[in-house]
């Protein structure tokens, strides 16, 4: 099984990336709290998360609407970590993946007032293991492979309806690991535990880990493993 959200720039792979038991312990706090049994319980429990703009017909991502059970030990998880973002930039650059569901590549496209299938053509490549999912392309002509919706100023173009992913950042599964979450401090993000950074405010971080973890789950459900690890799967069954 991969590892979904990878920690770097929109999901960029380190060495120290964690994959066990941390993922899986908050998985299953999710698991828990939200009774998440079927992939449309999972759908469901995100779309709470998206409240309407108005007239514009798209959505924009919120905390505002998530229950907050089970939200204890999110907050524990955030502890005294504090972040802020400085408009580096460094989030949005270099190798790495941006996962948007198939609601949010709706839900861009309508904010830019593109054509659904224009869309996912210009800013989106497919990734046939994990159902409901898309990946965001990054600029190819770019030595840094920055994110496609990077400016110049290191602004956001879709910030209003930026991915999920991009949404709840640093407030990931896999960042919320001390060694994890030093790394992301030394090597990519200097917003973490900056100097500036207010005190965090901790019930809104944990809804934000919370969502995070929930999307972490629906992709690990959409899934779809190679022939390979089907024989390999069948075979240890089999012994």
């Amino acid at each position: 099984m991969p590892c979904f959200s990878r920690a770097g720039r929109h999901g960029q792979l380190h060495p120290t990336t964690m994959c066990g038991k941390q993922r899986l312990k908050i998985a299953w706090a999710v698991y828990k709290s939200y009774g998440l049994a079927s992939p449309s319980a999972q759908a469901a429990a995100v779309a709470v998360a998206a409240s309407p703009s108005g007239q514009d017909g798209y959505t924009q991502p919120s905390t505002a609407q998530v229950s907050d059970n089970g939200l204890e030990v999110f907050k524990a998880l955030i502890g005294q970590k504090r972040f802020i973002c400085t408009q580096c930039g460094k989030c949005c650059t270099g190798d790495g993946e941006v996962w948007v569901s198939d609601a949010e590549v709706t839900n861009i496209a309508k904010y830019l007032n593109m054509p659904l299938k224009h869309f996912i053509q210009q800013h989106t490549r497919a990734y046939s293991k994990v159902e409901g999912f898309r990946m965001l392309k990054s600029k190819l002509e770019m030595e840094t492979r920055d994110c496609t919706f990077l400016r110049a100023d290191n602004t956001c173009a879709i910030h209003p309806v930026r991915p999920l992913q991009c949404s709840t950042y640093p407030w990931w599964p896999d960042l919320l690991d001390d060694q994890e979450w030093t790394w992301e401090k030394a090597n990519v993000c200097e917003g973490f535990d900056h100097p500036d950074a207010p005190p965090t405010d901790v019930t809104e971080a944990a809804r934000q880990l919370k969502l995070a973890t929930i999307q972490e789950y629906q992709k690990r459900m959409g899934y779809k493993p190679s022939k390979k690890q089907q024989k390999a799967a069948a075979a240890a069954a089999a012994a």
